[in-house]
């Protein structure tokens, strides 16, 4: 197990209760069972299926609402990051990864692999298509609404609206941060939870229209 999943992990369950740290350390089992069997699928229908036939949470457990489900959720996103199928092998590509596993804030650090892991798998759909022949690019520069439709195409408006959840007032408020100078997220001592800039890119995310 990497440094980064335990470190994760340790975090999760650390102020938990006694039964909630039972279901966290099957949950992991559930997910080490597929690192084992060198599986690339961490959805949360397959690992919650694997974990309830270990007495763990079942996959309605992890997705629903309550209080619970985004330990158990970001557990599985961090294995679906670290391990999902990655880009033909190229010495660049370990590089976001180390840089991920810097962000010393465990939320971000999560966002930001979970935001890793898409685009990995949207890079080996478009090397899948191109290998068709199904997709002839076009090199010329874009228009800004050309980028915006290029951008739409990758994010749905559920995600975005998640995205801009993130950094509402209220959500902040209960995360005991607050926005900062430069489009930073601060803690309540003044100390940077993100890079600058962050908050302007996330409001540029809701100028970008629903799909019809």
């Amino acid at each position: 197990m990497t440094d980064v999943i335990e470190e994760i992990y340790q975090g999760l369950i650390e102020g938990s209760s006694d039964s909630v740290k039972a279901k966290l350390k099957i949950l992991k089992k559930a997910c080490e069972s597929q690192v084992t069997g060198k599986s690339t699928d961490f959805s949360f229908g397959v690992i919650g299926k694997i974990s309830k036939e270990m007495g763990g949470p079942a996959e309605s457990t992890i997705k629903n609402k309550s209080k619970l489900s985004p330990l158990y959720q970001s557990l599985v996103m961090v294995y679906r990051a670290r391990y999902s199928k990655p880009v033909p092998k190229k010495a660049r590509n370990s590089e976001p990864l180390r840089l991920a596993n810097c962000i010393e804030d465990t939320v971000t650090r999560l966002m930001v692999l979970d935001l890793i892991s898409t685009n990995r798998k949207l890079q080996n759909e478009l090397n899948l298509q191109k290998s068709k022949g199904l997709i002839e690019l076009d090199h010329r520069k874009n228009t800004p609404q050309e980028d915006f439709v290029a951008l739409e195409n990758k994010l749905t408006s559920g995600e975005v609206n998640a995205l801009t959840s993130f950094i509402s007032e209220n959500k902040l408020k209960d995360l005991g941060w607050k926005l900062g100078e430069h489009g930073r997220i601060v803690d309540v001592k003044g100390k940077p939870v993100t890079k600058p800039f962050f908050i302007d890119a996330i409001n540029k995310l809701s100028f970008i229209p629903e799909e019809d």
